[in-house]
């Protein structure tokens, strides 16, 4: 049985770190990386280059819980 509930909140109340996202998902980090190319997790890039972090939307976490 799965049970959802809402992402934690961030400092922004609306993005998640890959790390968070991760461990929210019971998955890699490299999974969440791979969710957001595939176009099934929204994420946005902070800053440029290799140094770059990542950021996870909260509602499209939502809905992939949803979608499962």
């Amino acid at each position: 049985m799965i049970t959802t509930k809402a992402p934690p909140q961030t400092l922004d109340g609306d993005w998640m770190t890959v790390k968070e996202t991760a461990r929210y998902l019971k998955c890699a980090p490299d999974t969440v990386r791979r969710l957001v190319l595939e176009g099934k997790l929204t994420g946005k890039k902070l800053g440029a280059g290799p140094n770059s972090h990542l950021r996870i939307s909260a509602v499209s976490i939502e809905k992939l819980m949803e979608s499962k």
